[in-house]
């Protein structure tokens, strides 16, 4: 499946989660009807950088052993380690930060610091602020993504803390999420 579908790769590593409580890293491919397919798996001692590098040159080993070519966007959470392995690696392709886990470190840090206040709030959520967020995340045109972070920093402005750690985290690497951004790499090969 991969030799026929190598554009695309995902790397995500489970923590402690096995029996060995060792980290376990799991490369997935995407196939051209958008449906995943595993590739590999491989335990690694440790969650640094020269693990990730070593598990994924023994990838890359088997990609040039087999004549395959190598991925041009890797779809990755935002763990340094595995970023700068994935560029070591592979430098030529296009790094894509995956809105799964994006989408949960803003949902579980919105829940952590939702500020209520029943006069002002008008009963709104943290779940309702995610369909916002998910609205900038899903932004077609840069146009449009201004518009839609506009909308959610105006009507969360009470969220101090949270915009803010929006603003930290995430809007500096927006370029490798929002689906605008991806959507150019995926197409053009821009990094």
């Amino acid at each position: 499946m991969w030799a026929s579908h190598p554009e695309v790769l995902l790397i995500d590593a489970t923590y402690k989660t096995n029996r060995f409580r060792m980290p376990l890293v799991q490369f997935t491919g995407v196939s051209n009807l958008h449906t995943n397919f595993n590739i590999g798996f491989c335990f690694i001692n440790s969650e640094d950088e020269n693990a990730y590098v070593w598990t994924i040159q023994r990838l890359s080993d088997l990609i040039s052993a087999r004549g395959g070519q190598p991925p041009q966007v890797i779809v990755t959470d935002n763990e340094d380690g595995l970023k700068n392995a994935c560029d070591t690696v592979f430098p030529d392709a296009q790094q894509i930060l995956c809105t799964w886990h994006i989408d949960k470190n803003v949902l579980g840090r919105a829940r952590k610091t939702w500020i209520t206040n029943d006069s002002e709030e008008d009963g709104k959520t943290a779940q309702e602020f995610m369909g916002h967020w998910r609205n900038v995340a899903c932004s077609k045109t840069l146009v449009e993504f201004r518009d839609n972070w506009a909308i959610l920093e105006g009507q969360y402005a009470e969220q101090v803390e949270l915009i803010n750690y929006l603003k930290a985290e995430y809007l500096p690497l927006r370029h490798q999420w929002v689906d605008f951004w991806a959507d150019q790499a995926m197409n053009y090969g821009t990094r």
